[in-house]
């Protein structure tokens, strides 16, 4: 969803210079709120969730990246609504394009984390089935002896009472 998001704002602001009315800019201009504000909430659930002192290391390199890129932005959305395309040109191409590529890369490092922990928790979780399918094996194999053990000691015990084979007695 971040990087979703971070695209649909790049797209915006490209589109934003290359439209001629004023009013088209200014609907490209609002196409930033709705992404930054999934970006936040986004952001906000992860660090909920992350508590692992190399995750909390590998969100703060994103959050810090975050916040250069979110300086970039507001400068090019003031410079676009004053009317300074050119300028904000500059700014998309120069310091916008570094900052958006540093963020985009913390955020591919973050989902790299997060892919490695989840292939970690399926190794863990395969080890454990077959652990369990093991112990229920052997559980079962031991209900069966035991099942064998009462049957024959019942058997012999009805045999004793009734003093003989079923059949002749």
């Amino acid at each position: 969803d971040i990087v979703e998001s971070i695209n649909i704002i790049a797209r915006a602001a490209r589109n934003a210079l290359l439209v001629t009315s004023d009013e088209e800019m200014k609907k490209e201009m609002a196409r930033f709120e709705e992404p930054r504000k999934i970006i936040k909430e986004r952001l906000e659930k992860l660090q909920e969730t992350i508590h692992s002192d190399k995750g909390k290391a590998v969100l703060k390199d994103l959050t810090d990246a975050r916040a250069i890129y979110l300086q970039d932005q507001d400068n090019f959305i003031n410079l676009v609504n004053s009317g300074k395309k050119d300028e904000a040109r500059q700014l998309m191409l120069g310091s916008i394009r570094k900052s958006q590529g540093n963020y985009v890369a913390a955020v591919v490092k973050l989902i790299d984390f997060q892919t490695g922990l989840m292939n970690e928790s399926g190794k863990t979780a395969d080890v454990a089935a077959d652990n369990a399918v093991r112990l229920m094996l052997l559980l079962g194999g031991v209900a069966l002896v035991l099942a064998i053990g009462i049957a024959i000691l019942l058997t012999r015990s009805v045999m004793k009472q009734l003093g003989g084979e079923p059949s002749y007695a």
